[in-house]
């Protein structure tokens, strides 16, 4: 069964114009954003509570910080993949 999509012809052809005369408009921010988080954008990540907890206690037991310890992750991640580490 075939769905019926408004941007796309009969023939297949998308019927979407690029629009070039649409600006984005930036609104004051109700809160200042930390320096560090400037330019980035957030992550979620559902962990179970036991593997919660143990990430939790290496960052402890290295002195670090969930982030950094999620940022290393992410750039194994990149790495094992042959891509370049920029998280």
């Amino acid at each position: 069964m075939t769905h019926f999509n408004p941007f796309v012809s009969a023939e297949g052809l998308s019927v979407c114009q690029p629009a070039s005369n649409i600006s984005v408009v930036q609104f004051p921010r109700k809160f200042p954003v930390a320096s560090t988080r400037e330019g980035k954008r957030s992550a979620t990540l559902y962990l179970d509570p036991v593997a919660l907890k143990q990430l939790q206690l290496v960052a402890l037991d290295e002195g670090a910080s969930l982030q950094s310890l999620l940022i290393e992750g992410v750039n194994a991640v990149f790495e094992k993949r042959g891509k370049p580490r920029i998280a």
